[in-house]
């Protein structure tokens, strides 16, 4: 049975010793490669961010043209490469108490791995959405589901995608509510961390991302114990 959530954030907090600077730089470089279209319209167009019908034009950035071509192949090619490095990195943290910021950008360095990760990134995608045409809740549990799959993938590396996927919903069998729980848990720290105009989540991120990879963890152990 996975510890509390008290324990896995103290587990987080010890990892984070001493590495909590590399942790923010890596989170903080990780979100804006993410997202980087956004960030660009953002920069480019701020007055729109503050209008309350931006978000019925926020598609128009999809539409056909350079920058709309841009940002589609953005999203298709780079998140995916963005979390299973940063699922690397905090495995590296929590096992070894060290991970260097290169560790983020594993899979950008190798083609095959960087196709890994754009299938990766596809089929998340795509079986959430399905998901959520039934309803918003079962998307929601379903995407609770496949949270292990990046850390199953850096363990795994000759798994498939759909492997890793299969797996983390096998692990996380019996386990969704509870990891559902422990992201709420946070809810107040990210308030907090808004409050500061989105500074201090470059503390709560890490201290978030620290905490799910001890959840893998604890879950990945427990598995190894029971087949044992």
């Amino acid at each position: 049975m996975i510890m509390g959530f008290k324990e896995l954030k103290q587990q987080a907090r010890q990892s984070l010793q001493g590495n909590w600077r590399k942790s923010m730089i890596v989170v903080a470089l990780t979100t804006i490669l993410s997202a980087l279209p956004s960030w660009i319209e953002m920069m480019v167009r701020p007055e729109d961010y503050f209008d309350p019908t931006y978000i019925v034009d926020y598609m128009s950035m999809f539409q056909p043209s350079s920058f709309g071509v841009f940002s589609f192949l953005w999203y298709l090619l780079i998140p995916g490469a963005v979390v299973l490095g940063l699922a690397g990195f905090f495995l590296h943290l929590i096992r070894r108490n060290s991970a260097t910021e290169t560790d983020t950008f594993e899979f950008f360095t190798n083609l095959s791995k960087f196709g890994k990760s754009v299938l990766y990134n596809v089929l998340i995608t795509v079986y959430v959405f399905l998901w959520c045409l039934l309803l918003i809740v079962p998307g929601i549990i379903r995407s609770i589901s496949y949270a292990m799959t990046p850390y199953i993938m850096q363990d795994h590396p000759e798994y498939s995608v759909n492997q890793a996927i299969s797996k983390s919903i096998q692990m996380m069998a019996g386990y969704k509510w509870q990891f559902f729980l422990l992201q709420l848990s946070f809810l107040g720290w990210i308030i907090l961390a808004i409050c500061t105009f989105g500074i201090g989540l470059l503390w709560v991120f890490p201290y978030i991302q620290a905490t799910n990879t001890h959840f893998y963890e604890q879950r990945k152990n427990e598995n190894e114990v029971v087949k044992g």
